[in-house]
């Protein structure tokens, strides 16, 4: 399958959490060993592109743009996003869960709260993992979030758009919370039916 898109392969250096709300600025040899960081980060950047995407199926993987920027990487995920009008971020997320993801913040909850375009996520494999086999990677059913809060005819023709050019089914979900849990809830059928409805 040949598509015409553009890729951009973005990664954030992200500013050391003691920098923030600090009245001093930091000293000298913390900033150049910080943008020593951002430096190898756009080396290792430009190595990943060529070792991932130099193969047959990438016509010119010099095309494929890189970026490497610093600061908080879901804000500048976003704001390249929209400064280049992207249609679709894919990232991963590190799978910590709910609690972890509370305290430390997460850049895919970020992104996905905040980003005007869909967004493909998926956890990181295990180092020991078996990376999959191109042949099994293939989407079948697409599971499409909607919030009945706001308008939600992009998010389902952008996940009916992608369905169709990968001949995938696609199944709408909508959640809506229901009454507490234990004895009382037993009570509370009639309007659990109402929230269904």
């Amino acid at each position: 399958m040949e598509s015409a898109a553009a890729l951009t392969l973005i990664h954030v250096v992200q500013i050391p959490v003691a920098w923030y709300g600090t009245m001093s600025l930091p000293t000298t040899g913390s900033w150049e060993a910080f943008e020593e960081y951002r430096r190898l980060g756009e080396q290792h950047l430009v190595a990943f592109r060529g070792e991932h995407f130099s193969d047959a199926q990438f016509r010119d993987a010099q095309s494929i743009a890189t970026i490497c920027e610093w600061g908080d990487p879901g804000d500048a995920i976003l704001a390249h996003a929209e400064k280049a009008d992207t249609d679709l971020i894919m990232m991963a997320t590190r799978g910590h869960g709910p609690f972890t993801g509370f305290l430390l913040g997460s850049t895919a909850a970020s992104v996905l709260h905040r980003a005007a375009c869909p967004v493909w996520t998926d956890a990181h494999l295990d180092a020991d993992a078996e990376e999959p086999r191109p042949e099994h990677v293939h989407v079948r059913n697409i599971l499409c979030a909607v919030d009945l809060e706001k308008d939600p005819r992009h998010v389902i023709q952008s996940a009916a758009a992608l369905a169709a050019k990968l001949s995938a089914e696609v199944r709408l979900v909508h959640c809506v919370p229901s009454s507490a849990g234990g004895p009382a809830a037993q009570f509370d059928l009639e309007f659990d039916r109402f929230l269904a409805d």
